[in-house]
């Protein structure tokens, strides 16, 4: 029930922009054919009653709205006192061996949420407020619809001693006002004090409304306000269509009357006017509806222009385009043809590596072609293809229920997770066996990806209950690659040209105030305030300004030659925004050189012993430090440069 009751609360808020919309264009179609606002009007019906729309870009339903991302916000908060433990407290672990709900923050921080009793998962507002919501949703419901039939019963009976008049028409003393009664042999039903000539007028009124079938779109009416009847806009919206259906209605019959005549269908209008009739879910009343509106409408009536009609046709039109169609949804770029560190561990479940070890799944990368690659090996580079991804929908039988009861990501933790995610992919590594290992690809909506790893229980695949399919640990995966186009101040690969006993000297808008000179043996910066030292070689090969740490400030990169009795080359990475520097050197067993390749910094590493290539890598900084990333999967493992102290 809660499920259901949830589904018409997100339909009642996407339809309760088009009653507003509606609202004001009744303002406005005065002069246009009655038509047009019954068809706005069935627009709202279809709005409160699908719950599916096609997706366009003309669409102007809030996305937060259609996505339910409002109601699943809603849902998802805490309800009642919580308590909240950060992972650095001792209470921390009790929680979580309690059940209680664990938040990975977006720094990596973990703390666990319980109730107020400290203990437990949180209450949240969807165990404990929609339920009983649900409940008073489905009693309201129940008694509208027996409102409705008791009516009807009550009103059959009553017209039991009703005489004919002639075809389907009735007379009675208990009728004070014109009506229709039924659906599928509908009877009109009038009092008996009507002259000849208002008899005339309100029996063509009434069969007009027959041949529109307006008795069934009063029920669909009726029966939308008894799903949607917490809304109060729909109750708005029901006396207005009402209304509206006799104004359309007479609109109908006086556009053949002359002057006259719709003077006389005006009088005819007063005169049934002085009772009321028996309300029923679906009788239709000729003077139901607000006499005095209808009598104002009749004296101004002007049969509408063809432009007039064109008008309400359009706006009805556009109406449909912008508000019976879902937002497209902006989805995140792509995740494919890049590299991505393994980052905070958001969940590891029991048997799992702990945080430690699963930080050895140093980086994976995601082809262009939806291939997983996966660097296992740290030692000799091996690389895993995990196969090519698909696409899938998470649902709580494929997610949520495959995480450990006990492990303090069970429910909402899980839910939140897959309620947040735009797009999925899977792998199975050994889809035609027993049990896969397999992957999750989770891209969230704000664009963060997340990797999941478990086991894939093959055989019950089809079976939710009997499924032993198992997340072991989810990781959220922060992008390698991320140096800016590199700026090159200059480069002097393997001595050519370099002037032994010159200098140079660059301003950089990035930092207003500050020279940077060159000479063969040393960079430093020049300020009004003295001279500061950067970093010494002999010589300094190249320079490169790049961002790497993704400050939006760039970095110094060099090839610079050491000796110690036998010269080394060595790669040098300074950060004079934060004044530390990184070096690559391992002095009398390999050279490291920089050079620009495709528009990135690329770092040869060579033998000492022999010049012989043992790996080509793209620079990146990643988790405080410069790493190697390997321009191809069949290459070394990255490799980390020692952070040094400016």
């Amino acid at each position: 029930m809660s499920k259901q009751f949830l589904t018409v609360l997100s339909m009642s808020l996407s339809a309760s922009w088009l009653i507003a919309l509606v609202l004001v264009l009744r303002l406005f179609l005065g002069r246009a054919p009655r038509w047009a606002g019954l068809l706005l009007w069935g627009m709202v019906a279809a709005r409160l009653l699908c719950p599916v729309f096609p997706a366009s870009p003309l669409s102007l339903i809030p996305s937060s709205v259609e996505e339910g991302r409002l109601v699943s916000q809603w849902t998802d908060g805490y309800a009642g006192d919580i308590q909240i433990y950060h992972d650095n407290l001792e209470a921390f672990d009790a929680a979580v061996a309690s059940g209680a709900e664990v938040v990975t923050t977006p720094e990596g921080g973990r703390y666990a949420v319980t109730g107020g009793s400290g203990r437990g998962a949180p209450p949240t507002v969807a165990d404990r407020v929609v339920p009983v919501l649900s409940a008073v949703w489905a009693a309201g419901t129940a008694v509208l619809a027996l409102h409705a039939l008791l009516s009807w019963r009550r009103l059959r009976r009553e017209l039991s001693a009703a005489v004919r008049y002639r075809d389907n028409i009735f007379q009675s003393e208990r009728v004070l006002s014109p009506f229709v009664f039924g659906l599928f042999r509908p009877k009109i039903y009038l009092p008996f004090h009507l002259s000849r000539q208002e008899l005339a007028y309100v029996v063509a009124h009434e069969r007009s409304h027959l041949a529109y079938g307006d008795p069934w779109w009063k029920l669909l009416g009726f029966a939308v306000l008894a799903i949607h009847w917490f809304n109060p806009l729909v109750w708005l919206a029901y006396g207005l269509l009402c209304r509206d259906i006799e104004l359309a209605c007479d609109q109908r019959v006086i556009r053949e009357l002359d002057d006259a005549q719709r003077a006389d269908y005006s009088q005819a209008l007063v005169a049934c006017s002085v009772g009321r009739p028996r309300l029923s879910a679906c009788p239709l009343a000729f003077g139901e509806a607000g006499v005095k509106e209808r009598v104002r409408c009749i004296a101004r009536y002007k049969k509408p222009s063809r432009l007039s009609a064109a008008a309400a046709g359009l706006v009805c039109v556009l109406t449909a385009l912008c508000f019976l169609t879902s937002p497209t949804q902006a989805q995140p770029p792509s995740p494919f043809g890049a590299d991505y560190m393994a980052g905070a561990t958001v969940y590891s479940g029991t048997g799992s590596p702990s945080d430690a070890g699963a930080q050895e799944l140093l980086h994976c990368r995601l082809s262009q072609e939806r291939h997983l690659l996966i660097l296992q090996d740290t030692a000799s580079g091996n690389w895993l293809d995990a196969g090519a991804l698909e696409e899938v929908t998470l649902t709580k039988d494929n997610f949520d229920a495959y995480f450990y009861a006990d492990d303090g990501f069970e429910g909402s933790s899980a839910a939140a997770l897959r309620r947040r995610n735009a797009r999925a992919w899977r792998v199975l590594l050994s889809p035609e066996a027993y049990q896969s290992e397999f992957y999750y690809l989770l891209q969230q909506q704000d664009g963060s990806l997340y990797l999941a790893s478990g086991l894939y229980d093959v055989a019950e695949a089809d079976d939710p209950d009997s499924d032993d399919s198992v997340i072991r640990e989810v990781f959220l995966l922060e992008p390698l690659l991320t140096q800016s186009t590199p700026l090159v101040w200059f480069d002097y690969p393997d001595g050519q040209a370099l002037p032994w006993d010159g200098r140079r000297e660059i301003n950089l808008d990035a930092f207003p105030g500050v020279t940077f000179r060159w000479s063969p043996e040393k960079v430093e910066a020049v300020t009004d305030t003295g001279i500061l030292p950067l970093y010494t070689g002999m010589p300094i090969w190249n320079v490169f300004f790049t961002d790497l740490t993704g400050d939006g400030l760039p970095e110094l990169c060099s090839t610079l030659s050491i000796s110690s009795g036998v010269a080394n080359t060595c790669v040098m990475v300074y950060d004079y925004a934060n004044g530390a520097s990184y070096a690559l050197q391992d002095p009398m067993q390999h050279d490291y050189s920089l050079s620009l390749q495709d528009g990135r910094l690329v770092v040869t590493k060579r033998r000492c012993a022999d010049g012989q290539v043992v790996q080509t890598a793209y620079l990146a900084y990643v988790q405080n430090t410069v790493s190697l990333i390997p321009t191809d999967p069949a290459g070394a493992s990255p490799e980390p440069l020692q952070s040094q102290p400016s």
